[in-house]
């Protein structure tokens, strides 16, 4: 392996553990509210009026339709959310937040910016601004790239 290659490799390695232990403590956290990750990353795109469609939804989470349908199908039951008829298409729904939902979601937000803070408190601030420097500009150069065909080799043939 290049000494290039090595080192985009443990760049990807080193994000991905720090995504781990990211993950672990917002499980933690999200678990404090009986919600998982995703039902808090739903929750936290709504408000109480206006919400958002299921496709959109999915789009900003990078989930599949059918993984939104069922965690608002869940989060509905639980009665945090309630689907709506959009206004601006009759044959799409919204989906919005119930008072409830939005209560518990204040609750989880305030517990998850503190847990947050303790776990970024291993930086300075003039390093969290470096990192979100760099961290912005990774995101968006993988985002203009998600169409890409980003695997090389299928099945032993190339495809690039």
């Amino acid at each position: 392996m290049s000494s290039t290659r090595l080192h985009i490799y443990k760049c990807y390695r080193l994000i991905h553990d720090v995504y781990v232990l990211l993950d672990d403590g917002d499980r933690r956290v999200s678990g404090c509210f009986n919600l998982t990750t995703l039902q808090y990353n739903v929750l936290s795109l709504l408000d109480t009026e206006h919400g958002q469609r299921l496709t959109t939804l999915s789009d900003r989470l990078l989930c599949a339709r059918s993984t939104i349908t069922r965690i608002v199908d869940r989060l509905e039951q639980d009665g945090l959310v309630r689907r709506i008829d959009d206004v601006e298409d009759r044959r799409a729904q919204r989906v919005v937040l119930t008072a409830e939902g939005a209560a518990r979601l204040k609750e989880a937000r305030a517990l998850h910016e503190a847990s947050l803070e303790r776990r970024m408190s291993a930086l300075s601030a003039g390093e969290r601004q470096q990192l979100y420097r760099l961290l912005s500009r990774l995101r968006d150069g993988l985002r203009a790239r998600l169409d890409d065909n980003y695997v090389l080799y299928k099945g032993g043939s190339s495809t690039g």
